[in-house]
């Protein structure tokens, strides 16, 4: 059972910085055009940018009358302002575990003096605990079901992106009983979970699984080299995970198909200029290098290969059992003819 928990509240301006520092924690660019509630943002990389609109709330408990294991945010301020050119976020901030919880702004764009929007507390620990979880529940006949949708800061971008778009874009009647099985553990769902949807959500619901898991791992293999480069040692959040055997070629989302490189290592791993053999040492593949002299596209290659640590074992997790396997490190050196 679920521990209950006595929230620390948070004032306005700390809680819009929560959304703010998740989200360029994340890697995109964020430009804050108002901190007068609710707070209002353009967020970008490198491609694209969208204006965000995010009410954000203190979650605390439910209150004397309800279950004592049920959580809520009180929304105040009359009705929430959504459109077509720009995302209504829905927010809750659970301080005691870090986590946000994300609820559909359509079906609550309306409300009076002092309505609430619950999460159960379970949820919310499972989120703390795997990164994501979700909550189906039924409204009403007007509103239909909704999906709530707890995460740690950073699957923020997942929410933006993938999560936002299927269940809180639109006001969603229902779902599939299949689709909220799946939906209720995100990350560990099985191929014949996936065979239970009906044919038009299966696709949708496969997008989905894979950004989670993507993300994951990202979190996971950052965590395990300590966010240093295996080959050369960088950090600086330059990093990434790469994995051994890519997923087109049947890879897994195993934590030991996966090493954390910078992203110039990472891109000469991927197009086989260097590769690491079983003996966890970095290789230089003079073919490669040949290919690209030939070509005449070897500018300054000499140098990164200098700086590269050839002939050397790269950085290692400190847990032995999270070492990159390896007959996936051998796989590897055979599909890159080394």
């Amino acid at each position: 059972m679920a521990t209950l928990t006595i929230p620390k509240l948070l004032p306005k301006e700390e809680l819009f910085d929560k959304v703010i520092k998740s989200i360029q924690n994340s890697g995109r660019n964020v430009i804050v055009l108002s901190k007068s509630f609710p707070l209002r943002i353009i967020v970008s990389d490198s491609i694209t940018q969208e204006k965000l609109v995010v009410y954000i709330w203190n979650i605390s408990q439910g209150g004397k009358t309800r279950n004592p294991y049920e959580y809520r945010i009180q929304m105040k301020g009359g009705s929430l302002v959504v459109g077509e050119d720009f995302k209504t976020i829905l927010l809750g901030w659970f301080d005691s575990e870090q986590i946000f919880v994300a609820f559909n702004a359509y079906k609550h764009q309306t409300f009076g003096y002092s309505p609430s929007v619950q999460v159960p507390k379970q949820t919310m620990d499972e989120a703390a605990n795997k990164g994501i979880a979700t909550h189906t529940k039924k409204l009403n006949i007007v509103r239909g079901q909704e999906i709530v949708i707890a995460f740690r800061p950073e699957f923020i971008i997942e929410y933006i992106d993938i999560l936002f778009p299927q269940y809180h874009a639109a006001k969603l009647m229902s779902i599939e009983k299949a689709e909220a099985n799946i939906l209720a553990n995100p990350l560990d769902v099985s191929d014949a979970d996936i065979m239970k949807l009906s044919a038009p959500r299966r696709k949708a619901v496969i997008n989905v699984i894979k950004n989670l898991r993507e993300r994951k791992f990202q979190e996971y293999i950052w965590q395990l080299y300590q966010g240093r480069c295996a080959i050369c040692g960088l950090g600086a959040h330059l990093t990434e995970a790469a994995h051994i055997i890519p997923i087109g070629g049947k890879g897994t989302d195993e934590l030991v198909n996966g090493i954390l490189l910078c992203r110039n290592h990472h891109k000469a791993y991927d197009s086989g200029i260097l590769v690491i053999n079983k003996h966890y040492t970095i290789i230089l593949n003079k073919n490669k290098v040949s290919e690209l002299q030939s070509k005449g596209e070897d500018s300054m290659l000499n140098e990164f290969i200098r700086d590269s640590r050839i002939g050397q074992k790269i950085a290692m997790p400190t847990d032995s059992r999270f070492y990159p396997k390896k007959e996936y490190l051998i796989i590897n050196c055979k599909s890159k003819g080394v």
